[in-house]
């Protein structure tokens, strides 16, 4: 296998989506006053870039190898490692992509609710946007975790032109916590309940085993530079999963309670002059 193929091609693309992206948060000048928002401003685009590079990378080299792949079907046990190693980095890609744009969707919502608000009308959010934010946040600072591991995992392999036992556990603890995590965060969001407890601690095992798996794999398997921006972008996303409070930042950007709960649907949001009586504004 030539595990170049695709490679540079994924890694362009990956990063003129992440510097559009940045230059979507760098726009808003008023808010890059504040530290939280800046490291928006830097996590978003990285994340978002690496998902696109989980998801090209992978199809990219395995569409123009197909031949060489479909002599793996001799050895069924090397084509199962290889179809599941793959197949995890791009669901992973997917994921974190979706709820990528997702988050940033909510958060360019809520700047434009502000702004209504501050002349001084209101606005009807049938959608609930607030609340898409948290679960979307919650959701993307987990799955940056596991796109690190599947990076990890490419990177690797890439590398060493084989797999060890260390990268082939890590992929299978990957491999099942994401569809674990996938049910129990859309059960969360559904039924607006927090976490169960034992649930928390399977994903935090979870998160210790690919936080420390991987960071031992970066350095063994990895060039030390491209290791290094690895873990520090696995520290960084570590930092986003358990101290980086969304209801904090968003209250320090002025962008909550901005919305009034709609008693009918009444389509996406409607804006009511200030000037109609409370009655109607209710």
């Amino acid at each position: 296998m030539n595990y170049e193929i695709g490679f540079n091609t994924s890694l362009w693309m990956s990063s003129i989506i992440a510097g559009l992206i940045f230059i979507n948060f760098v726009f808003p000048f008023m808010y890059l006053v504040y530290r939280d928002y800046r490291l928006m401003t830097i996590y978003f685009p990285i994340v978002s870039g690496l998902s696109v590079f989980a998801i090209l990378y992978p199809t990219i080299n395995t569409l123009f190898q197909l031949g060489q792949i479909l002599e793996m079907l001799n050895t069924s046990a090397e084509f199962s490692e290889f179809l599941m190693i793959r197949a995890t980095s791009i669901l992973i890609g997917i994921k974190m992509f979706l709820s990528s744009m997702k988050s940033q969707m909510s958060l360019l919502r809520l700047t434009t609710f502000r702004k209504i608000r501050e002349k001084g009308d209101y606005v009807y959010d049938e959608h609930q946007t607030e609340s898409i934010l948290y679960s979307e946040w919650r959701n993307l600072s987990q799955v940056s975790i596991f796109i690190i591991a599947a990076i990890v995992i490419q990177f690797s392999i890439y590398s060493s032109q084989n797999e060890s036992l260390l990268i082939g556990a890590i992929n299978l603890v990957l491999f099942f916590i994401v569809d674990d995590w996938t049910i129990i965060n859309d059960y969360s969001t559904k039924y607006e309940k927090e976490i169960l407890k034992f649930h928390k601690l399977r994903i935090n095992i979870a998160n210790i085993i690919l936080v420390i798996g991987s960071t031992v794999a970066m350095f063994i398997f990895i060039d030390w530079k491209i290791g290094l921006g690895l873990f520090l972008i696995l520290v960084l996303s570590a930092y986003w999963r358990y101290f980086y409070l969304p209801e904090e930042v968003i209250k320090l950007l002025r962008l909550n309670n901005l919305t009034l709960k709609p008693k009918d649907r009444m389509g996406d949001f409607i804006i009511l002059p200030n000037d109609k009586s409370k009655k109607d504004a209710v």
